[in-house]
């Protein structure tokens, strides 16, 4: 009995503590059964504050990509670009696997990729788009004031994999999309494809760490040389942020993609 209590007062601290961290309270968890992937997901959303006064507008939503890990980063950081206006208000959408172990059900090395030689587990990122926007951007759009013309991904490593498949191959999809150090290494080839005839045109910007590891920079820069040859649909912003390596670079790509998408307003004296 004694040992009970003990858990159900650790229990209680435990959430009391998570109460206590400002930047996610207010944030809605739900569990999403993918019938097209036959798959959970766990969804995070974080609401503008705007969006609890009661008013009837609609605002960007950008849906994250390994949010398990980019949600409690970016939705924090964000509270802090939005105060001097780098970024605007906005509904932040982090889709989490639950786990880091694919062993457990971590499926970003099949869901964010295009097929691979000797990767047999790549090439479920069609499935992954349907998901999108089959399931989960339909109940988004039903459950919260978000604008459907205004969405947005972003996606790093693999993720960014994804984003430049969507900006290549899905352009009607996101109006906006940040692509952090794209792995496209072990498939270069397949993003060199002729993408469909489209009037879409998204915004894409493919956000560089400049110590990023040189496999993933060789793959990258052979896809920009390419596309710079070549016609394509979507409008492209390349940036470089200094003084990162690939991991530590996701807030500063966050950062500088949105400035990019939503160029912060000028001030009047």
């Amino acid at each position: 009995m004694k040992i009970l209590l003990a858990l159900l007062f650790f229990c209680s601290q435990a959430q009391a503590n998570v109460q206590r961290m400002t930047a996610l309270v207010g944030s809605q968890y739900e569990t999403i059964h993918s019938q097209i992937i036959d798959h959970d997901y766990h969804i995070f959303v974080q609401l503008p504050k705007s969006a609890t006064t009661g008013t009837k507008s609609r605002w960007p939503v950008i849906y994250l990509l390994d949010g398990g890990n980019t949600f409690p980063m970016l939705a924090s950081y964000h509270k802090y670009l939005n105060w001097p206006g780098d970024t605007p208000e906005m509904i932040l959408v982090g889709i989490s696997y639950g786990t880091d172990d694919w062993r457990q059900g971590n499926r970003r090395s099949t869901d964010y990729t295009l097929p691979a030689e000797g990767r047999d587990h790549y090439g479920g990122a069609a499935l992954f788009h349907r998901f999108l926007t089959e399931e989960l951007m339909p109940w988004v759009e039903r459950t919260y004031p978000a604008d459907p013309n205004q969405r947005l991904l972003f996606g790093h490593s693999l993720g960014g994999q994804f984003a430049l498949y969507c900006a290549m191959f899905k352009p009607d999809t996101f109006a906006g999309i940040i692509a952090s150090n794209p792995a496209i290494h072990n498939n270069t080839a397949s993003f060199m494809q002729s993408p469909p005839a489209t009037q879409s045109q998204p915004k894409l910007v493919v956000v560089q760490a400049d110590g990023d590891d040189p496999r993933y920079q060789q793959a990258r820069q052979q896809w920009l040389d390419y596309w710079q040859q070549h016609p394509h649909h979507w409008r492209q912003q390349v940036i470089t942020v200094p003084g990162h390596n690939h991991m530590s670079s996701v807030p500063a790509a966050f950062r500088q993609g949105m400035m990019w998408l939503y160029p912060p307003k000028p001030t009047t004296e």
